[in-house]
């Protein structure tokens, strides 16, 4: 196992496990164990009690475990357990700082050692003390020993934010006495591997740790650093450095929306960060400083032509990305005019840039050679921010977006015979200089260009999948339903409301239901009880006629479907169901509910294979009807559920919730995804 540090110093509140933890972690490390206090003990010939006068005078005490602090941190291969005042204490000093203020820098200053603060609960550290009383001569006296509880909530209220300051990384240490060897392996695989991350809202579609983990890869560094996505909304992002604690983080790249946000909470900030009044990238030092970088200007500066001098420059946009533009550009701002909605909010990049600007409703590609796309339309449309019908072959258009990866821009520019730079480009050079800042390493180009294209691919045949499930959410109320609807998995497109768990379904629930749902595509099911559903309706004809008005999809199960007379007027497709919750379907009855069928939309087929061979049968039935959906109900057919979509089945379904499922063996959208 590679150590890149020289030692380890654990932190914090008395009774949070520093000792017996630190000695456990050494003996796995095979390095040396020092407890601070014992040192102290050893040094002085008495104990804390005697050198302190029975909490009557710390002066002396806090002195000499300054000094041996400072020795103790000059050596290699060691685990020093510090005690509960380290670096948070207030003695005052000869010279009038505080004991615990001058530690701190010193723990700061070791650069070589990897701080640790351990934390409880301050319930268990109570508990812990005082089933640890018979050993209070040989700890630090609290200023009462009558009321010890009082002291420590106020100790660890005040201490814990200093402790904070001074750690690299927080290990939870609560349950020690049950999870001991799971603190064990945690404090060791923070001690080997720094872990980076992307921060954003939303963050899971960022490429970021796929293209750092390609090139963990290929130079052979997996066991020195890993990358993660991490979710952060805006009203949590001053709690970054709570976060950098918990994770271990070493280098954040960060996303939208938070680019100007974390300018606040950085100690330091790169010239060029300023320029682009921007941060995309934080560093932690070793001493627990944060310094801010923008490397976006220089992806945009490296997917450029290598000539553009003498070249007329437009840049669409007047955000964040196009000040990155602008200092990538800075040497050529004389040729350069940013085009925008709104010239009257755009006088700072005048002062900050001295470049033109121009209303984008103004564009003329005639006048430019380079053309940049610093706006986010095309992102989630078809649209195109500009007229394209003057672009040709003298043009080379840049879209800073990379999702999708051909915009209506790229793509008509291209038809034109423009010269194309994907926004890929952009990400991946700026990624490689992320890439060097937190590993000391060079990143390759090509290696984090086949990452890209092989998420890329991942990415669409998820979405094609998810386009097809249907997450199922039932209530006994409208008001139930809207409030599940707002915790769903937001890669959720499409919902199957079970109308038939409502008590009392009325027409006006059923509008009520269609409005709350308007943005998703919809499946309205109100099965009735003895088809295996939850519902007994007085007016069935009534309700799913209502329905078929208002929602995209209605579910009819297959022996009601002859009696719901002609619906093809109406919005919604029908899907004609059927349900065995014990068995297979034969051949004979399939072809029965196709006869009877016909004007179905889709038939959907729910049963339960009893083998493997009965779900090679489902899987084939696939090949052979083109509007069919293959539901597999059972616990042992979870798989199955996933590999009919693989084979063309119309549709499938998800539970809302782990808890909350509809039919035997259904899985969670998030299981689909992993899968």
């Amino acid at each position: 196992m590679s150590i890149k540090w020289a030692n380890i110093a654990l932190i914090g509140m008395r009774c949070t496990g520093k000792s017996g933890i630190g000695k456990e972690v050494a003996r796995k490390l095979g390095w040396e164990f020092v407890d601070l206090d014992e040192e102290i003990i050893a040094f002085c010939g008495k104990t804390i009690d005697e050198i302190t006068k029975s909490g009557q005078n710390w002066h002396d005490f806090r002195e000499i475990e300054t000094k041996i602090l400072e020795k103790l941190l000059l050596r290699e291969k060691c685990v020093i357990s510090c005690g509960g005042g380290v670096g948070v204490n207030d003695i005052v000093s000869k010279n009038g700082d505080e004991y615990g203020e001058i530690q701190a820098q010193i723990l700061k200053n070791a650069d070589k050692t990897f701080k640790i603060l351990l934390h409880s609960d301050i319930n268990v550290i109570i508990k812990r003390f005082k089933n640890d009383v018979k050993n209070l001569a040989n700890r630090p006296i609290l200023s009462s020993k009558t009321n010890f509880e009082e002291d420590l909530v106020m100790q660890n209220f005040y201490r814990t934010p200093k402790y904070k300051k001074i750690a690299h990384t927080i290990v939870e240490t609560s349950d020690a006495e049950w999870n001991f060897s799971k603190i064990i392996a945690e404090i060791i695989q923070k001690t080997s591997i720094k872990t980076n991350a992307v921060i954003g809202h939303p963050v899971k579609h960022s490429m970021s740790p796929h293209i750092h983990q390609a090139c963990y890869q290929k130079l052979a560094i997996k066991s020195e650093f890993s990358f993660i996505h991490l979710e952060i909304k805006p009203m949590e992002i001053e709690k970054l450095r709570d976060y950098i604690l918990q994770y271990n983080l070493w280098g954040i790249s960060v996303t939208t929306p938070h680019k100007d946000a974390v300018m606040k909470i950085c100690d330091k900030i790169d010239d060029f960060a300023k320029k682009c009044n921007a941060v995309n990238t934080i560093v932690r030092t070793a001493k627990n400083e944060l310094i801010g970088y923008n490397t976006d200007y220089i992806g945009v500066f490296n997917s450029l032509p290598s000539e553009i001098e003498g070249k007329k420059i437009a840049i669409l946009g007047a955000g964040g990305a196009a000040r990155a533009c602008l200092v990538a550009l800075e040497k050529h701002a004389i040729n350069t005019t940013v085009f925008v909605r709104d010239a009257r909010k755009s006088s700072d990049l005048i002062d900050s840039f001295s470049v033109q600007i121009a209303n984008i409703a103004d564009f003329n590609a005639d006048f430019f050679d380079i053309i940049i796309n610093a706006t986010s339309c095309g992102h989630k449309s078809e649209e195109c921010p500009i007229d394209t019908s003057k672009i040709s072959d003298k043009h080379t258009v840049f879209d800073l977006i990379y999702s999708p990866l051909y915009t209506k821009l790229l793509c008509d520019s291209q038809k034109n015979g423009a010269k194309i730079i994907l926004g890929t480009q952009m990400l991946i050079n700026q990624a490689m200089r992320q890439f060097e800042l937190y590993t000391g390493y060079f990143a390759d180009f090509k290696t984090m260009e086949s990452a890209i294209n092989t998420e890329i691919l991942r990415q669409n045949e998820v979405s094609k999948m998810l386009s097809r499930i249907f997450v199922s959410i039932f209530g006994h109320g409208v008001e139930e339903i809207a409030k599940k609807l707002d915790l769903i998995d937001k890669n959720a497109q499409n919902i199957e409301i079970r109308a038939d768990y409502i008590e009392n379904l009325s027409l006006f629930d059923i509008e009520n239901l269609a409005q709350i749902m308007s943005k998703y595509r919809t499946i309205f099911t109100a099965r009735k009880k003895e088809h295996g559903g939850n519902g007994r309706f007085k007016n069935y004809d009534e309700i799913m006629k209502k329905a078929a008005s208002l929602f995209d999809f209605i579910d009819i199960d297959v022996s009601d479907f002859a009696l719901m007379g002609d619906l093809s007027s109406q919005k919604a497709k029908i899907i004609a169901s059927y349900h065995d919750f014990n068995d297979m379907i034969s051949q004979e009855k399939l072809d029965e509910i196709y006869e009877n069928c016909k004007k179905a939309d889709i038939i959907k087929i729910a049963i339960t294979p009893q083998s493997t061979k009965d779900c090679i049968k489902c899987l084939s039935l696939l090949e052979k009807y083109d509007n069919l959906a293959i539901i597999a109900m059972g616990e042992n057919c979870k798989s199955m559920r996933i590999d009919a979509l693989k084979y063309g089945s119309k549709l499938a379904f998800a539970a809302a919730f782990e808890s909350e499922k509809t039919a035997p063996g259904q899985v969670t959208l998030n299981d689909y995804v992993i899968y």
